[in-house]
């Protein structure tokens, strides 16, 4: 679970030195791999996408005030505004907000979904087997595999953490999902995306980025030291050249950056490696 510091409207150079300043090459060798809602592709219909379609925001609540109702909190839409999306971004994004456990149940049942199938699914209870009341009101994203499909979705929770505006949780998380990045999606259409991907800690940041044009951005989803060995293969297997780390200019930056290093080194294959002056 990451907690996620209050978003600026505007791209902050501190936080995104790496799109902005020279980088110097680090240790880890190159290892080159030869008005409706917005539907999901008709590959992507997994549960996850049949979720998606159900929370995600209508066309009138995005641009009109007055019809951002259910179980929406201004503290959302302020949160949205805060971090610069426009509304056909927050279409294109397909995101929505969380009704209620019962509410997401009841509907994954009536297209056809199994109990066993909504419990393994993380999208009604946690993996306690708790109910997921903290996710009534909250915003959904879906996030996305390299080949498009929806396969998890995150929870972007308002907190009274200070210094914190919300707090993240996925329905699965990376070690259940297998994701290698989030935006790939995205970045990796780009020839950009290929010869150097620059790589953040904050999914939210990442769209942000990809939606200014900085297509090449993905997302760790969590602090860097998270980005395993796994994960460095498969970028090099996807043919994925260069990477650029843009961390975060906090506390744990040197200790992330040095243990991300450390597990492209142990990896079999891994993209060459650029970091932060």
């Amino acid at each position: 679970m990451t907690h996620r510091k209050d978003a600026s409207s505007k791209l902050d150079r501190g936080r995104h030195p790496a799109l902005f300043q020279r980088v110097s090459r680090s240790v880890p060798p190159t290892v080159k791999a030869t008005e409706s809602r917005v539907e999901a592709p008709a590959t992507s219909r997994t549960i996850y996408a049949a979720f998606t379609e159900f929370v995600q925001f209508r066309p009138a609540e995005i641009h009109h005030r007055e019809e951002r109702v259910r179980h929406v909190t201004a503290q959302v839409w302020d949160y949205l505004d805060s971090c610069g999306f426009y509304p056909e971004e927050i279409r294109q994004l397909q995101l929505g907000i969380y009704t209620t456990a019962d509410d997401v149940r009841g509907y994954l049942r009536s297209v056809g979904y199994s109990d066993a199938a909504i419990l393994a699914s993380g999208l009604v209870t946690d993996e306690h087997d708790t109910f997921r009341h903290d996710w009534h009101g909250c915003l959904i994203a879906p996030l996305h595999d390299e080949r498009g499909q929806i396969v998890d979705v995150l929870a972007i929770i308002p907190t009274s953490v200070p210094g914190h505006s919300v707090r993240y949780e996925f329905a699965c998380g990376t070690n259940q999902t297998e994701i290698v990045a989030y935006g790939l999606k995205t970045a990796l259409k780009t020839p950009a995306g290929v010869k150097n991907l620059v790589l953040v800690e904050d999914i939210v940041e990442a769209l942000y980025l990809q939606c200014r044009g900085f297509t090449n951005v993905a997302a760790v989803g969590g602090d860097g030291r998270e980005f395993s060995p796994r994960r460095w293969e498969e970028l090099a297997r996807l043919g994925v050249e260069a990477v650029t780390l843009a961390f975060g200019n906090d506390a744990t930056r040197q200790r992330d950056v040095r243990e991300a290093l450390d597990h492209a080194l142990r990896a079999r294959t891994a993209p060459e490696v650029f970091v932060l002056e």
